[in-house]
């Protein structure tokens, strides 16, 4: 894919890593013909498991996601 695609708040720099997800935002007037983009949230959401090092899970504490 082109860049015409970024995070709010981080369009032309690196975004940090959270389990919180960030909005997203057309960077210019370009679109794509066949993908199209929302922010609508949903309050429950299946999260994959994610494990750290040590072998122990964690829990994310974020609870919703935005909308494929």
């Amino acid at each position: 894919m082109g860049d015409l695609i970024g995070f709010e708040g981080y369009l032309n720099t690196t975004t940090p890593f959270t389990l919180a997800e960030h909005k997203v935002q057309w960077k210019g007037e370009r679109r794509y013909r066949d993908f199209e983009i929302n922010n609508n949230y949903k309050e429950e959401c299946n999260y994959p498991r994610f494990w750290q090092e040590t072998g122990y899970r964690v829990y994310p504490a974020v609870k919703g996601c935005y909308d494929e």
